[in-house]
């Protein structure tokens, strides 16, 4: 698919809006590396493996969603570097022609 309609019929969303406060972060204990978009995810899933000892066949559907979660976030930001690499080149391009 192209870029163009690979992006209609993406869920991505354009902007991201935090579901979990940074006090809830801060009291879960989540690593600062992993203080994203996704974090109101990785809280449950991390929960789920200390109950279930970190069983791999175990909170699959947590850890899916999790990286689901991760995967449309690197989409978004790929897709706003890409425009912002458009921008960049038709301004330089404007630049260009006007002198």
């Amino acid at each position: 698919l192209s870029s163009s309609s690979r992006g209609a019929m993406s869920a991505v969303p354009k902007t991201q809006v935090s579901y979990v406060s940074r006090q809830e972060i801060h009291d879960n204990k989540v690593p600062l590396d992993f203080r994203d978009y996704c974090a109101h995810l990785l809280i449950p899933l991390n929960r789920c493996r200390n109950q279930m000892n970190y069983l791999p066949w175990e909170c699959v559907t947590l850890r899916n969603a999790y990286e689901k979660c991760q995967y449309n976030d690197y989409e978004r930001r790929r897709d706003v570097k890409k425009e912002m690499d458009r921008a960049a080149k038709a301004e330089r391009e404007a630049e260009r022609e006007s002198k």
